[in-house]
């Protein structure tokens, strides 16, 4: 369509986004409304985020609203509405900064609203071409939810809040608008000041749990994960949240998720819900150790790093007094963690791992069930790193009730007099493996005195 400028910029003052502005302030008869609209869509429709915020500081964002406004209130045609909504995703590509101050200048008590009565108008009224409308919707929703104060006030605005929801539960919206949705809303729970709100909201985890385990999009099911990662955050949320069986649920399923982002966010889901005492021991023995298994699966086999690197600090953080003998007597989870803390590719997931076994292993002695394992995990030396190997050898040592286990186990003498020994040892590795032999001497020397 032709432009309908017809002043030239040039000969005055205002720039071009200023006359297209006035003009379509000053379109009130439907089809003049709708022609200048469609004109702004013409020159709107780029990538150029300055050229987006002089849009904004002509006044465009706040012009449109009111058109917006005034079309829903006069049941002015579809075309408008969705050409509104269009032109409005089109300025609202600008800086963060002016979309920040645009949301701030009209405010949420204009704002909310009108995009509630939009969804709604799509969603209840129905309208033609409504998928479009309500994409544009959601979009500019997304980049205001990525500003702290609009989310804020987005996410204590309860009204608005069911209206999003509504959005996300549309049974015949498109995978684009699903993935918008569950992304805003993944920002707004970003906020520490929303947190505890939308977990509190009474419909809304059940939605996001439904889509996290059934939608067919793997950046929708990530964006749903990254929801209940960003609640667990806050550590008022974390006990209600593992009490909730079908989040525990949904998160060991999607450690086996083909995207490997969504498999990385439910191990840090995980990761932050075992921030709390009170779930550690619950998580630990959650499905007959089916949690478990998930993790050391991860941590010890997933080909993304980051992926193994969040498993790692989920087992970490699942250590506690009570949780020892659980994790020790899991099958192949101390073997897995010593693994990686020597193997793994990556510096910070072996750094990781060998803290998470270092701290665990400190807490496991003799004649606790688990110590046995623990020694086999030991005995297995690697030749890529045994400094960590023989480090916690010789921490066991230092406790007079391992030294008798230790001193009857082959398979640990062995370990020790390859690495005290071995041509391929580090220096370190061989002093610490030297001292723990002669510490388990001068013991069975003081055994064999006191008898």
């Amino acid at each position: 369509m032709a432009s309908i400028i017809t002043e030239n910029p040039k000969d005055n003052n205002e720039s071009p986004e200023e006359i297209y502005v006035q003009q379509l302030t000053r379109a009130v008869a439907e089809k003049d409304r709708l022609n200048a609209i469609l004109s702004l869509r013409g020159e709107f429709d780029h990538w150029d985020a300055d050229r987006h915020d002089r849009e904004i500081e002509a006044g465009a964002a706040i012009a449109l609203m009111q058109k917006l406004g005034y079309a829903l209130s006069v049941q002015g045609s579809d075309e408008e509405v969705v050409s509104i909504c269009s032109v409005l995703e089109m300025v609202y590509r600008a800086s963060s900064e002016k979309v920040a101050s645009s949301f701030s200048s009209m405010g949420g008590t204009i704002v909310l609203p009108l995009m509630i009565r939009t969804i709604d108008r799509c969603i209840i009224d129905g309208i033609d071409n409504n998928e479009s409308a309500i994409l544009n919707i959601v979009k500019v929703l997304s980049c205001f939810s990525r500003e702290n104060d609009a989310a804020i006030e987005m996410a204590h605005n309860e009204e608005f809040m069911n209206s999003l929801l509504r959005v996300v539960n549309e049974k015949d919206a498109t995978n684009e608008v699903k993935l918008m949705s569950m992304r805003t809303i993944a920002n707004l729970s970003h906020a520490k000041n929303n947190m505890e709100k939308i977990a509190q909201h009474p419909c809304l985890l059940e939605s996001v749990i439904d889509i996290a385990a059934n939608n067919a999009c793997d950046r929708t099911r990530e964006q749903a994960v990254r929801i209940i990662q960003n609640l667990a955050c806050s550590s008022v949320n974390q006990v209600p949240m593992v009490q909730n069986e079908k989040i525990l649920d949904v998160l060991v399923e999607l450690t086996s998720d083909l995207y490997e982002k969504t498999r990385r966010g439910a191990a840090r889901a995980l990761q932050n819900l075992a921030f709390a005492r009170k779930n550690r021991l619950i998580m630990a023995t959650y499905g007959d150790g089916a949690l478990l298994e998930s993790l050391v699966r991860l941590a010890s086999s997933d080909e993304y790093e980051h992926a193994r690197l969040q498993a790692t600090k989920a087992l970490e953080n699942l250590i506690n007094h009570d949780t020892i003998e659980v994790l020790g007597s899991h099958e192949g989870l101390l073997e897995a963690l010593a693994a990686v803390a020597s193997l793994d590719g990556n510096e910070e997931v072996r750094a990781k791992a060998a803290n998470a076994f270092k701290r665990l292993a400190a807490k496991i002695v003799a004649p606790m069930k688990c110590h046995s394992n623990l020694l086999k995990a030991l005995s297995n030396v690697s030749d890529n790193d045994e400094t960590i190997i023989a480090s916690v050898i010789l921490r066991q040592a230092t406790v007079v009730e391992n030294c008798a286990a230790m001193d009857q186990d082959s398979e640990i003498l062995e370990a020790l007099a390859r690495i005290a020994y071995g041509p391929k040892a580090a220096s370190e590795a061989r002093e610490y493996a030297v001292k723990t032999l002669q510490m388990l001497h001068e013991n069975r020397l003081a055994m064999m005195r006191a008898i």
